[in-house]
């Protein structure tokens, strides 16, 4: 249920978007603005509902293996 309405939300916000420039982001929603709170605990529930999920997994896997051979170290998703 939870996951739906942030899809619908999302959508809402994708059909035209307008560009932004990184320092508007990290004012927005970066760690300094009042909304990130909210938005990490939101991130946080959605990501132990599906981290099971065995295509999440794969894609989980799959990113942490390209960031090791990008960078050479595995990033560390254990929220």
């Amino acid at each position: 249920m939870h996951k739906e309405l942030v899809l619908e939300d999302i959508s809402k916000h994708t059909k035209n978007p307008t560009p932004i420039s990184a320092q508007a982001l990290r004012e927005k929603f970066g760690a300094s603005s009042d909304i990130y709170p909210d938005i990490k605990e939101t991130l946080e529930s959605l990501w132990k509902e599906v981290k099971e999920e065995p295509g999440i997994k794969v894609k989980v896997d799959n990113w942490t293996n390209t960031i090791k051979t990008l960078y050479g170290y595995k990033p560390d998703i254990s929220f």
